[in-house]
Parts: C-alpha cells; structure tokens; sequence
C-alpha cells in the first residue's frame, strides 16, 4: 500500500519540500561529504527527517487518489507557513525532569504532526484539477477560515517572541492548531 508512495516521495523530496528544507538537508550532509561519502548517499540521509512524515503523506495521498508529490508540496508548505517544525524542535528540546513530562513531550510532537496532517487535508480540499499550485490552495483555504487563521497565527507569533521553555506553552499551541485544523470550511 505505501512502497510505491513512498519510493517516489524518497525520490522527489527535494522538489516537494520548500527551498529552506533543501538549505538545511545540504547542512546536515556537509558532514558526511567531508567524511567521503558519496554526494547522492550523503543527501539521502540528510533528507531522512524529511521523510518522518511520509506515511502520513503516502496514506493521504492514496486515500484521496492524488500524486504523492502533490500532497507532499501542501502538507510541507503547511508546516513551513506555520512553523510547525519549529514548534517540535522546540517541544523537543524542554528539559524533561521526568518520564511523565517525557511522554507528554513525545505526545505533543506526534500531536503537532497529527494536526499537519490534518490542516494538508483541509487545505488538498481546495487544490482544483486543472490548477495544482498548492500555495493557492493554502489561500484559498485560509481565505475561507480567515478567523481560525488569524488567531492561530497571532498566537504562534506570540509564542516566538520568547523563548518556548515550558510545556504549557506547546501544549497551548497545539490545541489552537486543531481549533484551527476543526474550523474546516
């Protein structure tokens, strides 16, 4: 159900993530090069954090019958529009002092990918046939939920004018993006 989906997303990712993902892939395979190994080696490893979601992806793609890399471009630029990747580094990087604040961690991360997941359906729903272009489709879709929008961006951009340093905070920030990811219309 997933190999082939997940095969030419493996193959294309560096198409459908947006250019900064690509800047930080050729970051993280400087390393490697360095060390000898080969560039197209190198650059497949450094994308493996971009294919944590792939599953997700490839799921959504086959149950809506599209392209992979359609999906890829709007779940991808999602994350990006709302920093949602920011928004893990940050939850994963709170001390955890014991296993139960551990767990939320993990939780709010997997919460935090769940809520892409589901903002890039909301969003594929208005991707048209004949026009692909998936920042129009984020428009558009943002047009039509304007108010969840605007409080959802009003609030990450509060969160980042300080230092994300307590769990509270992530956890406010997560159950605005799925008041955000319900507000479908």
């Amino acid at each position: 159900e997933f190999a082939e989906g997940m095969a030419v997303l493996a193959d294309h990712i560096s198409s459908v993530v947006p250019k900064h993902y690509v800047d930080d892939m050729k970051a993280r395979a400087k390393p490697y090069l360095d060390d000898g190994v080969p560039p197209a080696l190198a650059h497949k490893i450094a994308h493996l954090v971009n294919l944590y979601s792939a599953c997700d992806i490839v799921g959504l793609a086959n149950r809506r019958k599209m392209d992979v890399r359609e999906v890829a471009k709007v779940y991808f630029a999602l994350g990006t529009r709302f920093r949602l990747g920011r928004l893990r580094a940050a939850a994963g990087n709170l001390e955890s002092d014991d296993h139960w604040q551990q767990l939320a961690v993990a939780a709010l991360v997997e919460e935090i990918y769940s809520h892409q997941l589901a903002l890039a359906s909301n969003a594929l729903d208005h991707l048209s046939k004949g026009d692909k272009d998936p920042a129009k489709a984020i428009a558009d879709w943002a047009a039509r939920n304007q108010t969840a929008v605007d409080q959802t961006e009003v609030l990450l951009n509060e969160l980042w004018t300080t230092e994300v340093n307590d769990l509270s905070m992530v956890a406010v920030a997560s159950r605005q993006l799925r008041a955000l990811a319900d507000a479908q219309a």
